[in-house]
């Protein structure tokens, strides 16, 4: 490896030089491919590999996990500026280039600059911009703070604030920042990394750490097993799995229960319930935890659950010096029906003496005119607190379009698609959203009529098989689990032979004459690369993907397609290394995450975008939970119709109960707005009858929600 006096010196000559800042860009880039190049150096490497390659050979190689998303992100920055020869660089991003690379030299090589005195800034809040009121969130002193953060509130900001002030009053504090989905918890510590890596406290980045409810209380069993030399042998199972067996005994809730506890598997929930019945019960635990927490930032706090919130309670009861820091906005609880609710904390911390409530009033996002329409939206449950466009941006007056069928309006809605194209939208800026997938057969069949390509989001979706199949390997080598053998063996040969372990399955298997059972074969080749793999000491998934790829092309076990789907895979795992660890592998194998979501289908009939590519521009067709977090300059809600959105209500007492969790889905949808807001509705529907297959006709009415636009 390159000597890192050396490197700092060349870094801080060129810093000093008189060259152009976009030369001097470009040459932090050669001098990132110096480095890296002399870690990973050998006979067969080429010295012309691109950057983002050499990144990705020192992260696999070295455990760079934990660098590699700030190491990709430099690495585009930089390239800009061989590609953008007329552009010019401000000496404030020139700056912010070279402390990220003198960082990553620091954590790479281990060794901090000696040749000169240290010119990495120090953190400032004021770098980071904050308003008055997200200033006072962020310095708050009390041992539990709650955040009111409506849409586009820069709540994303103000915790990557709070987590980076804390650290530099601090710095030996750990703090962990709590999401509601993987998608928001990598965002946050990029956003962390963003910070971090331009200032003095990259030394401290270990102390941060983020991830979801079900990850922390996952890892911190895990850990606690590992510190008392136990095995953790238990298997994460995900929904479809878990509706598997559910079908299996009938959704006889005793025989469920039963049989996950005798092949040791965990539902999400019952990881919640283990955390909660070993902090209960194990002093030795309630320490163990403890320890390991200073503060836990809680993100989306409207949408945790009683049983989440109880968590946290036992953290803050058995730790007297901790601080929980809630950011959360009642008004965006469109997760009531799993229990979740800003007010669930209420049962819990009752005491007001250390409680800090701050309230955010300026958004970002949305322009005035979509801000001055739902601040009149009025909830059961929580103020609707007054927000105001930042930067005074009014916005166009909102209207209502009036379709006289759906056919009408998924045209006129891809017209309006074209015409802003044309105008020079992108398609990635645009977006219809909608309460579930079922209102959208129309709009997607205009969309393949003007060949405009989109992807749809939510619903409901299974897994493909082979997929599935080697996340059961993936689990069988980690854990021995009995479930997840029975699985490979149903999904290969479509029964379940004698034997509760691999030998046991092994043994009837080496007798058997497979020359014309090909799937039996299959089954023997896996079970005996499984059983070596369990063996292997310092596995990890990439290294098993890749072995099992190996495999399954010298053996002959899967066609081309198939293998194509392990090969994609693999590639997910080798540009995100953070999924090359089991635990955050099984808990990010999601339909919404950004690479492994390619990897499920509908279940539910939709149509098929017919232009649609997979590294090209698409419209996004999205439910309302699947926009949640997201934004977009244009924004389309179909469907406006009373009946339709808000949707159809059996009776009063249906209506009193289900209303304002549709409010709140409206409040979601309206706000996921940057720039233009469009509703449209059809005046009647056509319905097909499930009893006698005929089809009727409907007149409908304006939606309440938008019936004062008209």
């Amino acid at each position: 490896m390159i000597n890192p006096q050396e490197l700092y010196r060349e870094i801080n000559v060129l810093e000093n030089s008189i060259q152009p800042n976009e030369a001097k860009a470009n040459n932090i880039r050669k001098l990132f491919e110096k480095l890296l190049l002399s870690i990973i150096a050998t006979d067969s490497v080429d010295k012309h590999i691109p950057l983002y390659k050499l990144i990705n050979f020192y992260t696999l190689q070295k455990n760079g996990q934990n660098i590699q998303y700030i190491c990709l992100r430099l690495k585009d920055d930089l390239n800009h500026w061989s590609h953008h020869q007329n552009d010019r660089l401000n000496d404030s991003d020139l700056n912010d280039y070279f402390a990220r690379f003198k960082n990553i030299v620091r954590v790479i090589t281990g060794k901090t600059d000696t040749s000169s005195e240290n010119t990495i800034k120090e953190f400032s809040l004021d770098d980071i911009n904050l308003n008055p009121k997200q200033k006072e969130a962020v310095q708050s002193d009390n041992k539990i703070t709650l955040v009111n953060a409506g849409p586009g509130t820069g709540k994303t900001y103000l915790i990557a604030g709070r987590i980076l002030e804390e650290i530099r009053k601090n710095p030996n504090q750990k703090i962990f920042g709590l999401s509601f989905t993987n998608k928001a918890s990598d965002g946050l510590q990029h956003k962390i990394d963003d910070r971090i890596y331009s200032t003095n406290l990259i030394d401290y980045r270990d102390n941060i750490l983020t991830g979801t409810i079900h990850s922390f209380t996952l890892n911190m069993i895990q850990q606690y097993y590992e510190s008392r030399e136990q095995a953790f042998d238990f298997i994460v199972i995900d929904e479809a799995e878990f509706k598997d067996i559910q079908d299996e005994f009938g959704n006889n809730t005793e025989k469920i229960e039963l049989y996950l506890t005798e092949n040791k598997m965990l539902t999400f929930d019952k990881i919640i319930t283990m955390f909660i019945n070993t902090m209960k019960n194990n002093e030795e635990f309630q320490k163990f935890v403890a320890d390991k927490l200073d503060e836990i930032i809680i993100d989306e706090a409207q949408d945790l659950d009683k049983l989440q919130y109880e968590i946290l309670y036992l953290l803050y009861l058995n730790n007297k010096d901790l601080k929980l820091f809630f950011v959360g906005d009642q008004r965006q609880n469109i997760y009531a029906f799993k229990g979740g609710s800003l007010n669930n904390r209420l049962e819990y911390f009752k005491d007001k003496k250390d409680l800090s409530i701050v309230n955010l009033e300026h958004s970002y996002r949305c322009p005035q005119n979509i801000l001055s329409f739902v601040n009149h939206f009025e909830f059961s449950d929580c103020k609707n607190i007054e927000l105001n466009n930042a930067a005074g941006l009014e916005g166009n007056r909102l209207t209502i379009e009036e379709y006289d069928d759906k056919e009408d309006e998924g045209t006129a809605i891809a017209k309006l698609i074209k015409s802003q194209k044309e105008e020079g939208a992108k398609l990635s800026e645009i977006a219809i959203i909608y309460t579930s997938t079922f209102y959208f057969k129309e709009i997607l069949e205009a969309f393949n009529a003007f060949e405009i390509p989109f992807k749809v989001f939510g619903g409901q979706y299974f897994i493909d098989p082979h997929i599935r199949l080697l996340r059961l390997v993936l689990n069988l080598i980690y854990t021995n689990n009995s479930y997840a053998l029975k699985s490979i063996q149903t999904l290969l040969i479509s029964n379940e032979l004698e034997g509760k372990n691999i030998d046991e399955v092994l043994t009837p298997l080496a007798d058997m004459d497979v020359s014309k059972k090909e799937n039996y074969r299959t089954l023997r080749t896996i079970l005996r690369f499984t059983k070596e793999q369990q063996n292997n000491k310092e596995k990890t998934p990439l290294d098993i993907v890749t072995k099992f790829i190996e495999l399954a092309q010298k053996e002959k076990l899967f066609d081309a397609k198939i293998l194509e789907s392990f090969y994609s895979l693999k590639m997910i795992i080798e540009n995100d290394l953070t999924l090359d660890n089991y635990n955050k592998f099984k808990l990010s194998f999601t339909p919404n995450h950004p690479e492994l979501g390619q990897f499920y289908s509908r279940s539910d009939e939709i149509v098929p975008s017919e232009f649609y590519e997979k590294s090209g521009e698409y419209v996004t067709v999205t439910t309302v939970h699947s926009a949640k977090g997201l934004e977009w300059d244009y924004v389309i809600i179909p469907g406006m119709a009373q009946d339709s959105f808000p949707r159809w209500f059996s009776d009063d007492e249906a209506r009193k109960k289900e209303l304002p969790n549709e409010v709140k889905k409206f409040y979601v949808a309206c706000t996921r707005s940057k720039s233009h807001l469009y509703f449209t509705r059809p005046k009647r529907i056509t319905v097909k009858s499930k009893k006698n297959g005929q089809y009727y006709t409907f007149d409908r009415v304006v939606s309440e929600f938008v019936a004062r636009l008209k």
